[in-house]
């Protein structure tokens, strides 16, 4: 390393560059392998910063925001204003990547020139301490971030198939927000649902004593209406904000119960069929088939709304339709890693 830096910044004398390798470290462009905070020459291996930020670490890394000599900007202030700006300039990445007929394509968007920008950019959320917002501005800020977390895994790590890669991708796809590091599983699982276990895991995300329960909040169902995972199947996204929260998931909540493939009814035969996250999350909803109906019955409107009342008076049969994992996408990149142990252990 002191041998790269000699030559690339034509410094002579070796202890010189020693000094200015130390430099370079203390900026956060790579770190010690063994964590040391001092620069050696002495053969010790350096991790490069960029490097970091990948599965199982934190995406949002590639940059260190503060080092020992300071922040590259000052606190963030209004943290839903940073995020809006972000997704924007993401979603700009990928609409004009998309084909002519409007299909994403991510290995596009991953080589345009402005995503290198967002990955510098998408390091200032490290500032953001979830303690410091009240529970609304939580629930619409960590919403917001998780639907722009998986576009931004999708084009950097690619998408996953499969559920051992679904596994991994959920669990292993994380961002660091001021002191903690989060994954789209202790996002929606730890802080959205309550600490509740994901579906067909053993534990919750959360062990006692785990600092981040601080940020905890009450479950409301109505986060199934607002989250998208990337699949076809996924609630469209919108932008939530704290002001008008409440409204905003009510609206969330009728446009998707009022959709056939996720609520819908045979009323001769008495059968109700529903999307499969009813199924994964029917605790959230209510205790029983019946009382998860009766609770989507609440959001329904006109002609659905009297179809599942009048059903619900006799005897009903409950249905789970086949969850649409595609993605919209039609050019993307391979994801390699599974991770079934995640099932069992945090």
């Amino acid at each position: 390393l002191v041998d790269f830096v000699q030559k690339r910044f034509s410094i002579g004398d070796r202890a010189e560059a020693g000094e200015a390798a130390q430099i370079l470290m203390r900026s956060g462009l790579f770190a010690d392998a063994r964590m040391s905070d001092k620069f050696q020459d002495n053969g010790t291996y350096y991790r490069f910063q960029k490097d970091e930020a990948r599965l199982w670490t934190a995406l949002n890394t590639q940059r260190k925001w503060c080092t020992p000599d300071g922040c590259v900007t000052g606190a963030v202030n209004r943290p839903a204003a940073l995020l809006k700006k972000l997704k924007g300039d993401l979603g700009k990445i990928v609409n004009d990547t998309s084909t002519p007929e409007g299909a994403p394509d991510l290995v596009a968007a991953a080589k345009d020139a402005r995503f290198a920008d967002f990955l510098d950019a998408v390091c200032e959320l490290q500032l953001v301490d979830l303690a410091g917002l009240a529970p609304k501005a939580r629930t619409a800020f960590i919403i917001n971030l998780y639907n722009m977390m998986v576009v931004h895994a999708n084009i950097q790590i690619g998408v996953p198939t499969g559920d051992g890669q679904r596994l991994a991708f959920f669990n292993g796809v994380r961002y660091t927000l001021g002191p903690h590091t989060f994954s789209l599983n202790e996002l929606e699982n730890g802080i959205l649902r309550g600490n509740r276990k994901p579906p067909y895991h053993l534990n919750k995300p959360f062990a006692a004593g785990d600092p981040r329960l601080a940020v905890v909040l009450p479950v409301d169902h109505r986060i199934h209406f607002a989250l998208n995972c990337g699949a076809k199947a996924c609630p469209p996204v919108k932008w939530f904000t704290e002001e008008a929260l409440d409204e905003e998931l009510g609206i969330a909540a009728q446009a998707w119960v009022e959709l056939e493939d996720n609520v819908g009814v045979d009323a001769g035969k008495g059968v109700v069929t529903l999307s499969q996250i009813c199924n994964w999350y029917g605790a959230d909803f209510g205790k029983g088939s019946q009382e998860v109906v009766r609770t989507l019955a609440q959001h329904a409107l006109g002609d659905k709304k009297a179809t599942l009342t009048d059903v619900l008076c006799k005897k009903t049969t409950v249905k789970y339709s086949p969850y649409d994992w595609s993605n919209p996408a039609v050019n993307v990149v391979p994801f390699k890693e599974s991770c079934y142990k995640c099932l069992l252990v945090r």
